[in-house]
């Protein structure tokens, strides 16, 4: 445990700092927050730095090293400095050192508690864990961008990293070493989200309320989206609690729990809670991307706490959306989609949708934002090759029980919401009705024949086998001029007179409902497409996206309901309903956490995430501590080596010195570099090429391929003999090939001489 508290000291100490260096942009940014945006800072700051560097290393103007993240975070310093010099930003009052206080503690406490779980299951093993570790690791040996491929040697990787660049920089500043820091980012990575959906929360509920029912009451709404976001199941615990209950009471064998059982209830998907992927330790793409969900929706209620507003591309607002959605996309390619729709969306209901004298001009100007994002981008989108095949139609899509027991608590809040203000508004929508009859005639008419028309499409699509291009270029058409008809009808019904609180409030729940129906009528073609599991990764990296957006309103939504509803039988209702629901998500956490970290397991530190391969493959393990110390000894600008090692499945235990040394290795879990390039032809070469390398007995084939991957070493430990002693292992041949710099009774590290 003492090395886990130098860990979190080294981690808070930065990350303060940080805050400090960037909270007059915060400021700039959210001025009518109650702290100021300071929540943000340091999230601003490690994005910003991270991005700084990553641009100007990709210009080849800075290596990436701990003097290229030094002279990054110089430059961000200097733009916060000018900032709060010029404008002033920032006022220090005791309220808001409370806040600042607030935040540091929030953020501390949410660090210990999830060092502890994680302290007990330090595995940095299998999943996505392997992969992730890897991509952290390759920026800790290179010195230029793009990055490589530790899989794929020779090429660069194409996938998006810039979550991993994010990492790079906390461990790099933090001065913690790259195994423990693993699990140390995980507890970065859960305080700083569970501190911004606290703040977005409880902000969210003064914009919309005040301080009408109390200061205290905007605490009760933070620390709602704080269960929400970071540590709510879903209504499936209601299924689990049902069984045990009734196996308990008929004396029947108890209904066991899993963890990962509601993540794939709907069949065919992933859906995972952002517990679900803090829990297993993940530091994939859609996990980073959170961030960047919580920075656009703060961007958004500061833009929409302005008292006038005039669009126009230099409002410091719509510039950092801009930059939002651009880093969002390097950061989880898919966020492009959901956070630039959304913000979209909600820009032209802000700019455009009340005066439509004006929306020929502004909804044209508000479509070259996303130019922009994508201008932000270049530094990785350039040498980015998209490897989906098209879209395609949804069939089948989920069942509604099924998909009722992951989004359904939400569902719940979201429906009561709409059909409680929808009664509020009755009798002004009424007379507006009677006053506009026939423009409202066309609209009903309108949505419902487009409706229609969409279903009849998308069945002409599906029967196509999905392949019907036109008649699924048509059906995307038709639902988005549904959508657009629907928005406008409605808008123009209910939400012209409203408050621009509503108007917030009610364009997020629209964008949340429409990736909903999205999710269950299209998907993004990868080489999942023949499968059952065709449309997983099109919901897999929606879905985090949309939790976090709800984890953000529903609190609102929540003390709306109880206290828009005055007779006392309906409020006690719906609070009943509310407290319901939100104890059937508590239990989920109170299990997962238990039966995937701590149950029957002691505390023994994150310097121990190792130990299963020591454990497992000790005579490989020791060959990597080997190279390790070789790694390390090396030059700052020369520690990239590679190497040629036995390839195997995803998620099992192959490729270990590509992943934990960072080295490009011939070829590495196939399956996924297959997705990543789309094609599986020359992953099926160079597989072809490590077989012949092992089991060849062509010694100048063997030579020539040595040299056309340029190796330096080769790995015949324990892995490559269970996979290929049967096959022939050319053990003598190899080891002619070189010379042996590393021998155990398993394992021998060949060196390669150039």
């Amino acid at each position: 445990m003492i090395a886990e508290v130098h860990y979190i000291a080294a981690l808070f100490f930065v990350n303060f700092i940080l805050s400090v260096v960037s909270y007059p942009l915060s400021g700039l940014l959210f001025p009518k927050f109650s702290d100021r945006g300071y929540a943000f800072s340091a999230l601003l700051g490690w994005v910003s730095v991270s991005y700084i560097h990553f641009l100007l290393s990709t210009l080849g103007i800075l290596k990436i090293s701990l003097s290229g993240s030094l002279l990054s975070l110089m430059i961000w310093g200097g733009i916060n400095a000018l900032i709060q010099w010029k404008l002033k930003p920032i006022q220090i009052s005791r309220s808001i050192l409370l806040k600042v206080s607030t935040a540091n503690i929030l953020f501390l406490a949410l660090v210990i508690f999830w060092t502890w779980v994680r302290g007990h299951n330090p595995e940095i093993y299998q999943i996505e864990r392997f992969m992730d570790f890897g991509f952290i690791q390759s920026l800790m040996n290179t010195e230029s961008l793009p990055l490589y491929d530790m899989w794929y040697s020779g090429e660069i990787l194409n996938y998006y990293y810039f979550g991993h660049m994010i990492g790079f920089e906390v461990l790099t500043l933090s001065n913690i070493p790259m195994v423990p820091g693993f699990f140390v980012l995980v507890v970065w990575m859960f305080g700083t989200v569970g501190v911004g959906v606290y703040r977005l929360a409880s902000e969210y509920y003064l914009y919309i309320f005040g301080v009408k029912y109390g200061k205290w009451t905007s605490i009760l709404a933070g620390i709602v989206g704080l269960f929400l976001g970071l540590f709510s199941g879903t209504i499936h615990s209601a299924i689990w609690l049902w069984s045990y209950v009734n196996n308990w009471l008929t004396e029947a064998p108890l209904e066991s729990f899993w963890y990962a059982e509601p993540t794939r209830f709907i069949e065919g998907t992933i859906t995972e809670m952002p517990i679900y992927s803090f829990i297993v330790a993940d530091l994939h793409a859609h996990v980073w991307g959170m961030f960047f969900g919580i920075i656009i929706f703060a961007l958004f209620l500061g833009l929409w706490q302005k008292k006038h507003h005039r669009f126009s591309l230099l409002n410091i607002h719509i510039i950092a959306i801009t930059i939002s959605i651009g880093l969002a996309y390097i950061t989880n390619a898919w966020d492009a989609l959901t956070l630039g729709a959304v913000s979209m969306m909600l820009l032209v209901l802000l700019y455009c949708m009340y005066d439509l004298s004006k929306f020929d001009w502004r909804f044209l100007t508000i479509l070259a934002i996303p130019f922009g994002s994508l201008a932000i981008s270049l530094p990785w989108s350039y040498f980015f090759e998209a490897p989906l095949g098209g879209i395609g139609v949804v069939d089948p899509a989920s069942k509604v029980y099924e998909w009722s027991m992951y989004w359904g608590g939400f569902a719940i809040i979201l429906l009561i919401s709409g059909i409680v203000f929808l009664f509020q508004q009755r009798l002004r929508a009424l007379k507006h009705i009677k006053e506009h009859s026939l423009w409202y005639l066309f609209g009903f008419g309108g949505v419902s024949a487009f409706w229609l028309l969409g279903y009849a499409l998308k069945s002409f699509a599906i029967k196509q086998g999905n392949e019907g291009l036109i008649g699924t270029f048509l059906m995307l058409i038709v639902w988005a001029a549904v959508i657009v008809l629907a928005v406008i009808w409605l808008s123009d019904l209910l939400f012209k007179k409203v408050s621009k609180r509503v108007q917030l409030i009610a364009g997020i729940s629209a964008g949340i409902a429409i990736f909903w129906i999205l999710m269950e009528h299209i998907y993004f073609k990868d080489i999942l497409t023949d499968g059952e599991w065709f449309r997983a990764n099109t919901v897999f990296k929606i879905s985090t996206q949309v939790w976090i957006w709800l984890s953000i309103i529903i609190p609102s939504l929540i003390i709306y309901l109880v206290t828009s509803i005055k007779h006392w039988g309906g409020k006690l209702l719906i609070t009943l309903l509310v407290v319901g629901l939100l104890g059937v998500h508590a239990i989920y956490p109170f299990k997962a956490i238990a039966q995937a970290n701590t149950a029957n397991r002691e505390f023994i530190g994150f310097d121990r995430g190792l130990d299963w391969w020591k454990n497992k493959l000790p005579y490989d393990y020791e060959a990597y501590q080997f190279l390790k110390e070789y790694r390390d000894a090396l030059p700052e600008d020369d520690k990239v080596r590679y190497i040629v090692e036995a390839d195997g499945d995803s998620y099992q235990d192959n490729n270990m010195f590509s992943i934990f040394l960072g080295w490009p290795s011939i070829i590495g879990w196939p399956v996924h570099e297959w997705t990543w390039h789309g094609s599986y032809d020359d992953v099926d070469s160079k597989r072809k090429d490590v077989v012949e390398l092992y089991i060849g007995t062509d010694i100048d084939m063997s030579r020539k391929l040595l040299r056309e991957y340029q190796i330096d070493f080769i790995i015949l430990g324990q892995v490559e003999k269970r996979l290929y002693e049967d096959r022939g292992l050319q053990t003598e041949k190899l080891e002619s090939l070189g010379t042996v710099i590393f021998e155990n009774a398993e394992t021998k590290i060949i060196q390669i001489q150039k």
